[in-house]
């Protein structure tokens, strides 16, 4: 993967104090073993995260733009804290607007804002890339910001903000698994209760194999359906 700090000081080398820090973190994609297509709010996961990545630095700016820079796309995108709402044409930065959004609300003093992004998460494929642009940018600004709150906190207000942006598109177990993943675990998930049980894995000596079929996800109102067809 890219190294994304020097990256992003070159970005916006003309644009910011070079005294001020750029914060890096990640949040890794995550698989679903069991659980993905059962009952929807109501069912059991059996989840872990994989070892592909995404990275979010940030630093802050001297006036009050947030921009935003996709490192492997090379495209950008900007808006101000007044202006920040969903836009179609922003795609990616909107996971970023998030992450933003859940700081505002915290009362951190978010004016302007330098983000870069970068990643190798297959996009498209189910393991979860927006949710982890998301979750890297708020790790990034919890460490900007130098915040203490809690990890329940940060999911409930992560749920929240992802609601008011993206509505029903959210998914707050995968925020919990790229909250609560640890290296060499797997994850039982609780979806009812929105709880956590870590189980060390067994699996640590070998590969999986993550193929695209390129069959298309159903999404879960289609396969509600398909369902009801397929009962008749």
């Amino acid at each position: 993967m890219l190294d994304i700090g020097p990256i992003h000081r070159k970005e916006y080398e003309a644009e910011t104090d070079r005294s001020e820090p750029v914060v890096v973190a990640e949040a890794p994609g995550r698989i679903h073993y069991l659980g993905e297509h059962g009952e929807p709010g109501a069912g059991l996961y059996l989840s872990s995260a994989i070892d592909r990545y995404v990275r979010a630095a940030v630093s802050l700016r001297k006036d009050n733009s947030i921009r935003f820079y996709a490192a492997d796309l090379g495209e950008r995108k900007r808006t101000t804290l007044v202006n920040l709402k969903y836009k179609r044409e922003d795609r990616w930065a909107n996971y970023i607007k998030v992450a933003v959004h859940v700081f505002a609300e915290l009362g951190c003093p978010v004016k302007g804002l330098n983000f870069t992004i970068c990643g190798d998460i297959p996009q498209q494929a189910g393991l979860a890339s927006s949710t982890a642009i998301e979750v890297a940018s708020v790790m990034a600004l919890k460490g900007l910001f130098q915040i203490s709150i809690g990890e329940r906190e940060l999911f409930n207000r992560l749920c929240a903000a992802g609601e008011l942006f993206l509505g029903k598109n959210v998914s707050p177990v995968d925020y919990l698994i790229a909250l609560s993943a640890r290296k060499d675990q797997f994850l039982l998930v609780d979806e009812a209760v929105m709880e956590v049980t870590k189980i060390k894995s067994t699996l640590s000596r070998y590969r999986i194999l993550v193929m695209d079929s390129r069959v298309p996800r159903l999404g879960v109102e289609d396969e509600l359906a398909q369902r009801r067809r397929e009962t008749k």
